[in-house]
Formats: structure tokens, sequence, C-alpha cells
């Protein structure tokens, strides 16, 4: 495992990637009986930090290991399989987000804690607090069976134009098939 992250986070040039892609193949014979692996391999430009054209704000590959340790944690173990891996997965998005939207709703009812008694701060409070709370979507279901789900999304956004707030309201239908 320590190699194939090697491959994935530790190279510095596409090269190097391919080579120590290679040595993995090769060393451990997985790629001839391996069709999802093949595929993989097809669109590592898709995946590969090697080749994306990404900025990782100076994160060293042990800090973003560190990071998705994180986001795992009480998730997956070292024993975990990758049938098993999909599902925590999905269940280890599922409480991110619904960490984050607790996290906004108590943003809702507090005031911005200032760190300075600085004017701009304040300032920058408010407007942070209004652009935050000036978007809103309402889903309402209009249609659900088996296989698809229809909603109606209402946008409500608060414009301000020529000195006067406004409230716009938007109108979307998101048909979903499941």
């Amino acid at each position: 495992m320590h190699e194939f992250q090697s491959c994935i986070y530790d190279t510095i040039s596409t090269f190097e990637f391919e080579e120590k892609w290679d040595d993995l193949i090769t060393k451990y014979e997985i790629a001839m009986q391996n069709d999802w692996l093949k595929t993989l391999y097809e669109c590592r430009r898709k995946w590969a930090l090697v080749f994306l054209d990404k900025f990782f704000a100076g994160m060293s590959t042990f800090q973003r290991i560190e990071s998705t340790n994180y986001f795992f944690d009480g998730f997956v173990t070292a024993k975990t399989t990758l049938s098993e891996f999909i599902l925590k997965y999905t269940v280890a998005l599922e409480s991110r987000f619904d960490a984050e939207n607790q996290a906004y709703l108590k943003s809702l009812d507090t005031e911005a804690y200032l760190k300075t008694c600085s004017p701009f701060e304040k300032q920058a409070a408010i407007i942070y607090t209004r652009i935050d709370r000036g978007h809103c979507f309402s889903p309402t279901t209009i249609c659900e069976d088996e296989s698809n789900l229809t909603l109606i999304v209402k946008s409500f956004e608060r414009v301000k134009f020529k000195g006067k707030c406004k409230e716009m309201q938007k109108e979307y239908t998101v048909k979903y098939q499941k």
C-alpha cells in the first residue's frame, strides 16, 4: 500500500509516475487479471496528481495524507475492504455534510465573534453574514415514484441595486432518475 501511495502522491514528474506504476504492476503481477486497474491506469490523467494542473497550496504529501486521514477517521481502518470502503466513504461524506449543515444552522442564530475592536472587522462580519444569509434554496417534492424524483427548487436571493435591497425569486424544476 505504501508503494501505491508513493506512486500517487510522491511523484513529481509524469515519467516518475509511469516508472513507479510499471514497477508496481511488474512486482505484484496485478494488471494482467485486473480490468479495474487497467481502466484506472487508462484514465490516470484525470486523477493522478502529477497529471493534474492543480496547486496544492504548499501542502506536503504528508499534510494531504493527514487531511485524508482526518476525513476518514472513525469510518475506515486498515482492514476495511474495498467494498466496505465505498459504503463507508458515502457515510463519511454524509457525516461531514451534516456537520457542515449543523455549523451553518448554528451560525444563523449567533453573532460573529470579533477578535479585535476594529470597525473593519465588524463591517466584514456584517457583510459576510449578509452574503451568507442572502441565499436560500427551498426544495419541494412534487412527484416521487420508484425510479424518478421531481423537485421544484425555489431560489431566494437578496440583491442590492441602487441602494435598495430587493428579494428575487427563481424557480427550477429538477428531475432525477434513481
